[in-house]
């Protein structure tokens, strides 16, 4: 009998076994995990320091660090974003790099191959809007040196022509007598040839466009007032500008499938487009394109967020939409959107308890149908958007009985509004600090959006 008893005691202690080393592996393997992830962010976020301090192989380094952690490598969490901030980093690099050499070719009077390095810069680059201000100063460098170049070839034609004259003059005029006497009629009546047909009369030569006139003393028409023609001469004319598609743009900050967005209304013609919207650290935040086929009606409407995730709250910032054409890379529009970003604000709350069942004091206290309201205005110029509210007595969090979910979601720029929330924990009777704390995701992570502090007294 006891024999039979120790073995089937035996039998109970192996499964029982099997169970806590189970259990100790996966909760070790979670813990593994949480450290590891914050570990991985961390990386990032010193990497993303890095960058906007321009030390772009330092964060490349960095990203390598947290693209080769376990969990990153293995399970390909945070892969797509780190991969997606090294390509970044190495094109902002690039820029920097682009930059400098064309301000060294620029300082040099190279200013074709200034202007070709300058191009270059992504407009992602912190350099981009100084670059394009230095290809403008580039292209007025460029257009001062072609009308220099121009006006003498001009100059040195004309001055090798009057050169001929003279040696065609001394040639014909043999001995002193009649060189003379061709320098007295010269005095008495001075003769000239005209260069050109009639006064007023336009002629090409290159680029420059020359006009008839009588421009000195004599009484002869010569080329004068050379004029430089930046898109080239013909006819005895200027030639105009070539045609640029014409187009207009209309913007609106909008709540948009449950984030902010803006909304860009363009009409104009058929090209392709791309809208374009950067964030405060340069980096895209989002990218649409606009088709041919979309612009067959005169015009096409897409939204760009602020956020890459939905229900999502914005980084502050200065965030910058540019639209251009897909095909040449032509700017038909950039606008800077200053954003002070969601800033909700707890304004006051309802707390209202009942004894828990049965209704004897030392069983403790519970809230009202297990709801806590709390009254919240967003003083931001973009949408809210919230995950949950905890409470926290004493610094320990009230237990939710079916998830931190709020009963709304979102509250729209300068809206004042009451969220209710539910909380099944017991406590006893007595005096609390009570801090409130308004959770929502900013850049993929859960955070604390606001926070509220009072002395309250159950019940």
């Amino acid at each position: 009998m006891r024999e039979t008893l120790k073995q089937n005691t035996g039998f109970i202690q192996i499964p029982l076994l099997i169970t806590i080393v189970t259990a100790f592996i996966v909760v070790g393997g979670a813990s593994y995990g949480i450290i590891e992830y914050q570990k991985i962010s961390k990386i990032i976020n010193e990497a993303e320091q890095l960058s906007k301090n321009e030390k772009y192989s330092e964060a490349i380094e960095k990203l390598e660090l947290a693209k080769n952690r376990w969990l990153t490598k293995n399970l390909g969490i945070k892969g797509q974003e780190i991969a997606d901030k090294i390509e970044n980093n190495r094109k902002l690099s690039e820029d920097k790099s682009e930059y400098n050499k064309g301000l060294e070719e620029f300082n040099k009077g190279n200013y074709e191959k200034a202007k070709e390095l300058l191009e270059k810069v992504s407009e992602i680059s912190p350099y981009y809007q100084d670059a394009k201000n230095k290809i403008e100063e580039v292209q007025e460098k460029i257009t001062e040196k072609k009308i220099a170049e121009a006006v003498k070839q001009v100059i040195d034609k004309t001055e090798r022509e009057l050169k001929k004259d003279e040696k065609r003059e001394t040639k014909e005029e043999t001995g002193k007598e009649i060189m003379e006497e061709s320098l007295q009629k010269e005095r008495a009546s001075p003769s000239c040839v005209d260069e050109c047909s009639y006064l007023g009369q336009k002629q090409c030569e290159g680029s420059i466009l020359k006009s008839c006139g009588n421009y000195d003393t004599d009484e002869c028409l010569e080329w004068r007032n050379y004029q430089y023609c930046e898109y080239g001469c013909a006819l005895g004319k200027c030639n105009p500008a070539p045609y640029q598609p014409q187009y207009n743009v209309e913007t609106l900050i909008v709540d948009y499938k449950d984030a902010s967005a803006i909304k860009v209304v363009i009409s104009g013609d058929k090209k392709s487009l791309t809208a374009i919207l950067s964030g405060p650290d340069k980096s895209t935040v989002d990218t649409e394109y606009i088709s041919e086929n979309d612009m067959l009606d005169g015009g096409e409407t897409v939204w760009l967020h602020f956020q890459r995730y939905a229900e999502s709250n914005p980084e502050p910032g200065l965030y910058t939409l540019i639209v251009k054409e897909t095909w040449g890379g032509r700017e038909i529009y950039r606008k800077e959107f200053n954003i002070k970003g969601p800033k909700p604000v707890i304004t006051g709350y309802s707390l209202k308890w009942k004894l828990y069942w049965p209704p004897i004091e030392e069983y403790g206290y519970q809230l009202d149908n297990y709801k806590a309201s709390f009254t919240i205005k967003n003083e931001g110029d973009l949408t809210t958007y919230i995950r949950g509210i905890d409470i926290l007595l004493n610094g320990e969090e009230l237990v939710v009985p079916f998830g931190n979910v709020p009963s709304k979601k979102k509250i729209l720029p300068g809206e004042t509004t009451e969220i209710s929330v539910g909380y099944s924990d017991i406590v006893d009777k007595g005096t609390y600090t009570m801090e409130v704390r308004l959770v929502g995701q900013v850049n993929g992570e859960l955070t604390t959006l606001a926070s509220y502090t009072a002395t309250i007294s159950v019940p």
